[in-house]
């Protein structure tokens, strides 16, 4: 096995792989030159078996091209992780993230290396549901203040449970994700019937956070 990597792969790779785009070029030149060459020896279709060589040919090809292609993705991400562990020995970490960027010149273009974030947010869905359960109390609330009806606050304590517990049986019926979009629609619509308070406790439910993907960001900038 050894041997075999050895005619492939050179200890000077990178210098000896052919350019990428000349590469490309060659192989689609060659698939295209095979395929009219056997398109041609076929002659003229007269029933779909016909077609079936060729179409064998074609899909063992394409294949081929996949595996190639799955292959050299492996690679990049190989090279990917080196590089992070680069940066770190760079730059440090802190709980298996790397402490800062980092710019290295080139005459080719300088390279960034940067850790990637993934922007999360976090909704809890116990906060969302209180603050419906006291927004919509609340508005239920209003007009019973204004014609003074005793017992107002057992009254209130009696409707912010049971509009808990329909809402704590709603969601056990089935998967509930609050969504940003939904979440601030509906802020909006209260704070624009003047439930600012209302607003606020919604919204206070949904936090941003950045997770760390355990990879990094490589960019290189061309000189102009």
């Amino acid at each position: 096995m050894t041997h075999d990597l050895d005619r492939l792969i050179s200890a000077e790779l990178v210098t000896d792989l052919p350019d990428p785009h000349a590469l490309k070029l060659v192989v689609k030149e060659r698939i295209q030159e095979a395929y009219a060459a056997l398109h041609a020896a076929r002659g003229e279709v007269l029933r779909p078996e016909d077609t079936y060589d060729l179409h064998r040919q074609l899909q063992a090809t394409r294949e081929r091209m996949e595996a190639y292609a799955r292959g050299f993705t492996e690679v990049v991400k190989l090279i990917g992780q080196l590089q992070q562990e680069e940066l770190v020995e760079a730059v440090g970490e802190q709980d298996g993230v790397p402490n800062a960027n980092l710019v290295i010149p080139s005459a080719a273009g300088d390279i960034t290396v940067k850790p990637t974030f993934k922007r999360i947010n976090d909704i809890d869905p116990e906060a969302v549901q209180q603050a419906i359960v006291k927004g919509v109390t609340d508005a239920w609330m209003e007009p019973i203040e204004h014609a003074a009806v005793h017992s107002t606050e057992t009254l209130e304590e009696g409707l912010r449970e049971m509009l808990a517990q329909a809402l704590t049986a709603l969601v056990g019926t089935g998967k509930y994700e609050p969504q940003v979009s939904k979440l601030k629609a509906t802020a909006l619509e209260w704070a624009r019937a003047g439930r600012d308070d209302m607003a606020g406790d919604l919204m206070a439910a949904h936090k941003v956070r950045n997770r760390f993907e355990d990879k990094v960001t490589v960019e290189r900038k061309v000189p102009k």
